[in-house]
């Protein structure tokens, strides 16, 4: 399965990897030479599909902008990204107390 990219240029942004772990992911956001917040994000896990007349290859993509809310969230210092970060991570083992 093809991973996430470490560093993601979209809508004038540069979204680059901060942590990740098989699910869950913490990327920073630039804009320009400023860092202005962090994302968090359940890394999304895309099976093998035809479209278009084209095979895609098993990847892991970021969570679509629909779903923002439930699958990525935003937030301005490290601290309280790592707080979902863990919460989320916890939530795919089972094994962890917040």
């Amino acid at each position: 399965m093809k991973q996430l990219e470490k560093r993601i240029e979209f809508k004038g942004f540069v979204f680059i990897q901060e942590t990740r772990n098989e699910n869950t992911a913490i990327y920073q956001q630039w804009l320009k030479k400023y860092l202005i917040a962090y994302e968090v994000i359940r890394i999304r896990k895309n099976k093998t599909r035809e479209q278009f007349g084209k095979i895609f290859l098993p990847s892991e993509s970021y969570p679509t902008e629909k779903s923002w809310g439930n699958e990525g969230k935003t937030f301005k210092n490290l601290k309280d990204a790592l707080k979902q970060y863990e919460k989320w991570s916890c939530e795919v083992i089972k094994k962890c107390q917040i």
